[in-house]
């Protein structure tokens, strides 16, 4: 981004981005509203003659669609990318990040005191800007931080990124002891630490810790795109036939099949969402629906990370 702002006008950057991720974005987003939907007429829900009560069931499939998906995250990034263009002319000002850090912060303690009725971080307006201006003024102070991470050891920063996850998980348990609608809420204040420690850490490594065999770069926002499909077809296969018995179990035969269940259902889900992704960036006509327009209209920049 920091990159991207510095030789591009804010109107040719923000159309790049809208080009790039929100085109395949709002594909892959209606087919999952429509599959809904579908569902929702299949089993009668959605009736005819009950223009009301359809309407209602419109909006509430487009509201689940939309903020309790995956799918959040796009419509909050093009947000976040709007404010930060209207605060180009001092984008990397201390100032500003310390007050793009303050909406987080709040949304952090909001889940404790309930000041605001935000039950779910994906609903949290303005929440998480802050990170795309660290990732910006990270990038414009690139060599000074660098150096601090090369004085800093590993072990110093394993250690900060293993109290904070496990103040992360702390917080979470807590939650949900006191009945929080989200306990595993991104923006707890113990996450957002978390977070920014593990970064260190991959920063610290300087170098790709996936297989070599996979092209993350070219493939991470396609799998994005696709594994909620993924997930919404492989539940739909196996909702009868294995959770039905899942249920039935107790004890720790329960614990560890359900382990079980979702060590596969995630190899699953990846598995078919990465294969369906490298399928689609090597047919010309589809590629663009993974975030590569390259075959369309070839462009200054070229390969470029979505």
């Amino acid at each position: 981004m920091e990159e991207g702002l510095t030789r591009r006008s804010p109107l040719g950057y923000i159309s790049r981005r809208l080009q790039r991720v929100f085109v395949p974005w709002l594909t892959w987003f209606s087919l999952i509203f429509a599959l809904t939907l579908t569902v929702g007429i299949v089993q009668g829900r959605l009736g005819i003659h009950a223009s009301q009560s359809s309407a209602r069931l419109v909006g509430h499939t487009l509201y689940s669609c939309l903020f309790y998906s995956a799918y959040w995250f796009v419509p909050n990034l093009l947000i976040a990318l709007g404010v930060l263009l209207a605060c180009r002319r001092f984008l990397f000002d201390i100032r500003l990040g310390c007050l793009l850090l303050a909406p987080s912060l709040f949304y952090g303690l909001n889940i404790h005191a309930h000041w605001i009725p935000i039950e779910n971080h994906t609903e949290a307006l303005f929440g998480f800007i802050f990170y795309l201006w660290l990732g910006a003024w990270t990038a414009r102070n690139f060599t000074s931080v660098q150096a601090w991470i090369e004085r800093t050891s590993m072990m110093w920063l394993l250690t900060l990124a293993a109290l904070t996850g496990l103040a992360a998980l702390e917080e979470s348990f807590l939650l949900d002891a006191a009945n929080a609608p989200l306990p595993l809420n991104v923006l707890r204040i113990s996450n957002q630490a978390y977070s920014v420690a593990f970064v260190l850490v991959l920063f610290k490594l300087r170098r790709p810790i996936w297989p070599r065999a996979m092209n993350v770069r070219a493939t991470m926002f396609g799998i994005y795109l696709t594994h909620p499909f993924t997930m919404w077809v492989l539940i739909s296969i196996i909702r009868r036939k294995i959770l039905n018995e899942i249920a039935g179990l107790t004890g720790i035969a329960h614990t560890a099949t359900v382990l079980f269940f979702l060590l596969g259902y995630f190899a699953a889900t990846y598995g078919c969402s990465l294969a369906l992704t490298q399928w689609l960036l090597k047919d010309k006509f589809l590629r663009w629906t993974v975030g590569d327009f390259t075959s369309v209209r070839p462009t200054q920049g070229e390969g470029e990370p979505s």
